[in-house]
């Protein structure tokens, strides 16, 4: 759980610094908005599938999170 935590913050904080709207990411992979702020916010865990869809649309390779 701390794992996905630290994820989800290091995530928030990269969407926040490149101004780039959960809005617009969850239009870009196809998620639902509300998921994605629940997943960002602790709520709900992020499947690993939906992980690897936001690292390919940001462009992000899996090292970034370590």
């Amino acid at each position: 759980m701390v794992m996905f935590i630290m994820i989800a913050e290091k995530l928030r904080t990269y969407l926040d610094d490149n101004k780039i709207s959960v809005s617009k990411l969850s239009m870009q992979i196809g998620l639902p908005e509300l998921y994605l702020n629940d997943c960002l916010s602790g709520k709900t865990n992020l499947k690993a599938s939906d992980f690897i869809a936001i690292c390919k649309a940001l462009n992000l390779d899996i090292d970034f999170f370590k």
